[in-house]
């Protein structure tokens, strides 16, 4: 039976190929990840191109919020 963080690992990289980028908000929500930066980093040790991007935002009551997005880089 595969560890966790190898399922893990998997989802996050369908997800990407699938959707895109990903953060982890979706992480979180939809594939019930929570440590999705030690899966990005699992996977950057094994080879695969992710980049990376900080996203920040100020909503209409002028918090600050900022969030990391990751995908999948051409190779």
């Amino acid at each position: 039976m595969p560890e966790p963080s190898a399922v893990q690992e998997a989802k996050v990289l369908d997800y990407m190929r699938t959707h895109g980028r990903i953060s982890q908000w979706i992480a979180t929500k939809e594939l019930h990840i929570l440590r999705l930066g030690a899966r990005i980093w699992d996977l950057k040790q094994k080879g695969y191109p992710i980049r990376g991007e900080m996203i920040y935002h100020v909503d209409e009551d002028g918090n600050r919020t900022k969030w990391k997005e990751y995908w999948l880089a051409p190779a």
